[in-house]
């Protein structure tokens, strides 16, 4: 509104706007934002503001947060990511793993080869590390059995089955091969046997059975 500058409030709203990929604003035309609108498209000299999206939108910076909304969710964010798939090497996936944003993180596990996977390990560990609610069985679920046996991963996953939840637990479990198990993780298997009847425990106990066996 009078070309007034944002402050620092309107930049951090501005930041939840533009990650909202839900926001109420996809359900609006540009027409639609404002009552009485005048034929300048400038946000100072609209009327006001319909009730609906106030709080989806900054004060006397209807259109902006509009017009920025559909650029960051619209179908130039599209072309943003198959641009990035194109670009991506150690620096930049080093780069997006350190944002500890799960949606990068998935955006990486969904688009990494098999190659990729191998190359780039340590940031998946790390990004399976960083995550939270299910990311952790979504990656596992993702990595071969080969990079599973990678004595990286084995030596990542002996040191932290404990603080996976069940299901990535388990996903790895499944993935896991008895001949390639290191004695870091044979040690951490021992240790999570138990008397209760889970999946879990009888994944355990069948790959630690395996390997003494074979």
């Amino acid at each position: 509104m009078d070309h007034e500058p944002f402050t620092q409030s309107d930049y951090s709203k501005l930041d939840n706007i533009l990650t909202n990929s839900n926001s109420i604003l996809a359900s609006y035309t540009k027409e639609e934002l404002v009552k009485n609108t005048r034929s300048s498209e400038i946000d100072g000299f609209t009327g006001a503001t319909i009730r609906e999206i106030k709080e989806s939108v900054i004060g006397g910076a209807v259109y902006s947060c509009f017009t920025l909304w559909h650029i960051a969710n619209g179908s130039v964010a599209d072309s943003i990511q198959r641009n990035t798939k194109k670009l991506l090497n150690r620096d930049l996936v080093k780069k997006l793993v350190s944002q500890k944003d799960q949606k990068i993180n998935y955006y990486l596990i969904n688009n990494f080869t098999e190659t990729d996977f191998a190359g780039y390990l340590p940031e998946v560990l790390q990004s399976i590390e960083d995550g939270k609610g299910y990311f952790a069985k979504n990656a596992i679920e993702k990595m071969s059995e080969d990079i599973v046996a990678d004595s990286l991963s084995q030596l990542f996953f002996a040191s932290n089955f404990n603080q996976l939840d069940y299901f990535a637990q388990v996903a790895l479990l499944e993935k896991l091969n008895a001949k390639s198990l290191s004695e870091a993780m044979i040690i951490t298997l021992n240790e999570n046997i138990d008397d209760r009847n889970s999946h879990k425990n009888e994944l355990i106990k069948s790959l630690c059975n395996m390997r003494y066996t074979n």
